[in-house]
Parts: C-alpha cells; structure tokens; sequence
C-alpha cells in the first residue's frame, strides 16, 4: 500500500542523497547531521509499521542506511565533514534506494 509514507521516505532519501552543500542549504539553521538522520527514521519506521510493500532490494538498502545512522550520540559521524567517507556512502545508498522507492 503506496502512502502518505511513501512521500516521506522519498523525500528523507532524497535529502540524504542531495550534495553536502545542497543539505547545507535545505536544512540551514538546523543540525543537519541530525536532522538528515532523524528525518530517515522517522520516514523508515513508518513504512515499517504500516507494513509498506517495497522490493527486497528497497528494503536491503533502507536497512543499510538505518545500521549506519544508528550510532552513539558520541560516534565521529555526527561531527564528521559531510564530504567525510561515511556521509559520501550514505548519499550512495540514499540514492540506490530512492531508485527502489515508489515516488
């Protein structure tokens, strides 16, 4: 069932998948690190809750993206660069899944 949720997860992905200076113009005035990641989970759970149907693959790559994002408040990847190796992994896989989401 396409909902609501859809839109959400879309638009989560495509935020994490934009260049780090587009995040930085999007999410101005925000902590982007933060709001990149809280903004995924929230997306991510409620497709999960609603028992959203995504190819296998859409649901490998999302739950990759979650793994990387659910770190300690103290882990380097919250004061890491957004140019940093890990943030340039999680724009990758933002991307891959955004080519198995439903927009």
């Amino acid at each position: 069932m396409a909902g609501k949720s859809f839109g959400l997860l879309c638009e989560a992905l495509m935020d994490l998948a934009a260049e780090p200076d587009v995040q930085e113009q999007r999410l101005a005035g925000m902590v982007i690190r933060d709001e990149l990641a809280l903004d995924f989970a929230n997306s991510y759970e409620v497709s999960q809750a609603r028992g959203d149907e995504l190819d296998p693959v859409a649901w490998h790559v999302l739950d990759l993206i979650s793994a990387e994002l659910s770190v300690p408040p103290g882990d380097p990847l919250w004061s890491e660069d957004l140019q940093a190796a890990r943030w340039s992994r999680l724009r990758l896989l933002a991307s891959e899944a955004l080519a198995h989401v439903p927009g």
